[in-house]
């Protein structure tokens, strides 16, 4: 199953989540490979893997003919690798829409090897030709978000994006399947504060909502630094009274669960 992670606005913990989701679902169904289509590049930093030039999608991405992917694979983690990228991935806006059959690209690269794993998470950034190209060859699309009252008017507009994306590859929705989901990241620790927002989404959302809200944790930015996943963090540095980092844990853990069970749905869907 290919899974694609993308957002219509930044902070709203994209890359935490791929990070997190895939190595739950390394837990569960290994192997996992991770890949960084974000020009930022924070997954491959986030994975204890140091950006520079070539070193992934921003030169699958770019070259004529389009390579196979396999090059540029590297193992990160028991059951997970990754395919990193560089900043200089934002040229490629500008190279693929020069290109035949650009919609593809992505498509090409990864040919040979989506019967290598179980299952591939893509970190999509904000590039609208990379996520044309992802959109072509996704089962499963993932947005997550934070509970702002602003941000339902921003899932109706990725969903839609998306939408309007797969109509012009000729493909369908992803929201008719069910093939959807949504995952809330809390920014505060005070739920008061953004029940109203996250009220609206549940409104809005409900059936294609992830089953738990990933909490506030000032314990993301600590395991971020030491290139460590929140499970990982909280095996080696937490304690049982901090219920936060378990409750975020266990929130990614959902997710990935959730996932999963959207898979019979894909059983006959083109």
């Amino acid at each position: 199953m290919i899974i694609g992670l993308m957002a219509d606005k930044g902070g709203v913990c994209k890359t935490t989540a791929a990070h997190n989701m895939g190595a739950e679902l390394a837990l569960l169904e290994p192997p996992v490979l991770l890949v960084d289509a974000d020009k930022q590049a924070d997954l491959t930093e986030l994975c204890g893997v140091q950006s520079e030039p070539n070193i992934g999608m921003d030169a699958i991405l770019r070259q004529v003919p389009t390579p196979s992917a396999r090059g540029y694979i590297r193992s990160v983690a028991p059951g997970i690798d990754l395919i990193g990228t560089h900043p200089q991935m934002k040229r490629a806006d500008r190279e693929l829409a020069q290109r035949t059959r650009r919609e593809y690209v992505l498509e090409e690269a990864f040919r040979d090897l989506t019967s290598d794993y179980r299952h591939i998470v893509i970190d999509v950034g904000h590039s609208e030709m990379v996520q044309l190209n992802v959109m072509t060859i996704i089962d499963v699309l993932v947005v997550p978000t934070t509970p702002a009252k602003l941000d339902a008017d921003h899932l109706i507009n990725m969903l839609e994006e998306a939408d309007l994306m797969r109509q012009d590859l000729r493909l369908p929705s992803l929201r008719s399947p069910r093939r959807v989901a949504i995952s809330v990241t809390r920014r505060s620790p005070n739920a008061g504060i953004e029940a109203d927002g996250l009220g609206l989404i549940r409104n809005q959302f409900g059936a294609v909502l992830a089953p738990d809200i990933v909490p506030f944790s000032p314990r993301v930015i600590e395991a971020s630094a030491l290139h460590m996943t929140l499970r990982e963090y909280r095996d080696r540095y937490g304690n049982r009274r901090d219920h936060t980092l378990t409750q975020a844990v266990d929130a990614y853990a959902a997710l990935a669960r959730h996932v999963l069970q959207i898979a019979p749905a894909m059983v006959g869907v083109a």
